[in-house]
């Protein structure tokens, strides 16, 4: 990178950040094995038929991040609603701010570097999802126990 692009084509770089951070949440399309080795081909071919459905799962569970992240940090600067845990605060910076910092700096195959941020995505997922499920089932009415009337 050259600061003679910075300054003479700021859109040229800043298109290049926002292609790089949208590839971040991407996953590839193949995995990052060699399946040519794998001898077998009914073996070969039931790993790609689940790592296509895994990719599809990680897709959903970075873009429930995203949205999960939007929103917590729309309700903070709103201050609206009840605050964020910690865990999810850490979270959302970390994987933000690695998303960015290195969209800022590189361009290339970079849904490699949201690998090592993937199971800090998945887990923060569940746990939202256990916390919305919690809150859901805390608002159902709850079944009354009906008593026999007691013979005599």
């Amino acid at each position: 990178m050259s600061l003679e692009l910075f300054r003479a084509r700021p859109d040229l770089y800043l298109r290049g950040v926002a292609r790089a951070w949208v590839d971040f949440w991407k996953m590839p399309y193949v995995g990052y094995w060699d399946l040519s080795k794998v001898t077998s081909p009914g073996l070969r071919h039931g790993l790609q038929r689940a790592w296509a459905v895994q990719r599809w799962l990680l897709i959903g569970a970075n873009a429930t991040f995203l949205a999960g992240a939007a929103i917590v940090v729309g309700a903070l600067m709103l201050r609206r609603g009840p605050p964020p845990s910690s865990f999810s605060l850490v979270a959302i910076a970390l994987v933000l701010s690695a998303s960015v910092g290195q969209a800022l700096t590189e361009y290339g195959e970079n849904a490699r570097y949201a690998v090592p941020f993937q199971p800090l995505i998945l887990c923060t997922v569940m746990v939202w999802g256990w916390l919305v499920t919690r809150a859901f089932l805390a608002r159902l009415p709850q079944p009354q126990l009906i008593h026999p009337p007691a013979s005599s």
